[in-house]
């Protein structure tokens, strides 16, 4: 690819892709490291280049294990969430406390039913498992409050 080419900091076959993660601290594994050097053996010379290959001969370069962390766009979304599902999840109430008959086998609570309402609405997962991701982001806040208190 052109070095002038705008896709050339994009392309994960470019050195200059190396180069913008590296100034933005992002996470370089291995393969990211194989697929460099398999496009161009010629990005092995360069400086950034030999310092990850140094840091994965001395095992400090692994792949990241696990869910990635929330970005902070991703955690504010979280935080909208649980105070839309909240509410959305007493109005879901007050419209089957009001319709005068027994709950359908079929229905969701009313809480994962507003789940899947928000999350559909602000992109992020639907149903039980965003109110999963709600609950350990809580559990997450709660634990460093009561770090910072004890010190």
């Amino acid at each position: 690819m052109d070095p002038n080419s705008p896709y050339y900091l994009f392309d994960p076959r470019s050195i200059a892709w190396l180069h913008r993660r590296h100034e933005r601290g992002e996470d370089v594994e291995p393969a990211d490291l194989r697929r460099l050097l398999e496009a161009d053996p010629a990005n092995g010379s360069d400086p950034i280049m030999i310092h990850y290959l140094l840091k994965h001969l001395d095992g400090r370069l692994a792949r990241k294990r696990g869910r990635k962390s929330l970005e902070p766009s991703r955690t504010s979304k979280l935080m909208i969430a649980d105070v839309l599902i909240e509410e959305r999840a007493a109005e879901i109430k007050a419209e089957r406390k009001g319709r005068n008959r027994e709950q359908l086998r079929a229905e969701l609570e009313p809480s994962v039913q507003a789940a899947e309402e928000i999350g559909e609405w602000l992109g992020l997962p639907r149903g039980r498992a965003l109110l999963n991701l709600i609950s350990t982001r809580k559990k997450k806040l709660n634990a460093m409050n009561a770090r910072a208190s004890d010190l």
